[in-house]
């Protein structure tokens, strides 16, 4: 079991470090303006800052493009745009030569690119594409958008799994995790803490399998180790 984990380690570590990589978007803000007195109106204390966290959603509606790369299978074609802001991202994968339709799936996710892979870790021939983003948060913590095929038909996204709703696997976690894929899964791991918020120096890895659900292709956790 040692060899397992530290055979799946390496993968991992090696995987991650071969994610495509972008350089963070411009996330600069105009001129500080924090030591200005603010205007005599007579509102309530606090009223004027309301601007606050609307200008800061504004400016992160404005995103800029980050990542773009077309990965390829056989006769299909996948492309991946992602644009990010100060703290989300908006991921467009386009695809080509599927049977169907080629109608581009998008999403919204928080945090900023870390990088994309294609795989076929359900071995049924067709590829599914991978999009890691790591939060602005302090607690450092992750995100994916996953889409695959119809059988070759069309392009449809996978949910992944919520770690909050884990109540078992999600004790210890304070973020700092990522994602990779390990061979035949979707592996995400992270450092424990105890109560206290303390590092344990115990990592967590949760491994998801690519599955058939009753209403479409579903990420199963599979097994969860650690080391």
């Amino acid at each position: 079991m040692r060899q397992v984990l530290l055979a799946a380690t390496l993968v991992f570590a090696l995987s991650a470090c071969g994610s495509d990589e972008a350089a963070p978007p411009d996330a600069s803000a105009g001129p500080d303006t924090a030591g200005a007195a603010p205007p005599s109106t007579g509102e309530a204390p606090g009223a004027s800052g309301a601007a606050g966290p609307q200008a800061a959603a504004a400016q992160d509606a404005k995103r800029t493009p980050v990542f773009t790369r077309t990965f390829t299978h056989e006769r299909q074609s996948y492309t991946v745009e992602v644009s990010s802001g100060l703290s989300h991202s908006s991921i467009t994968i386009t695809p080509k030569g599927l049977t169907l339709s080629n109608k581009p799936v998008t999403g919204q996710r928080e945090g900023l690119f870390s990088g994309a892979e294609m795989a076929d870790i359900d071995a049924d021939g067709q590829p599914e594409i991978y999009v890691f983003l790591k939060s602005t948060a302090t607690d450092d913590h992750a995100s994916a958008f996953v889409v695959t095929t119809d059988q070759g038909r069309r392009l449809v996204e996978v949910p992944v799994p919520d770690l909050a709703a884990d109540a078992k696997n999600s004790t210890g976690y304070r973020g700092s995790d990522e994602f990779a894929i390990v061979e035949t899964v979707l592996a995400r791991r992270f450092p424990l803490h105890d109560a206290g918020g303390e590092p344990t120096g115990t990592m967590r890895q949760m491994q998801y399998k690519l599955v058939k659900g009753a209403t479409g292709p579903e990420l199963k956790l599979d097994q969860v180790a650690e080391f």
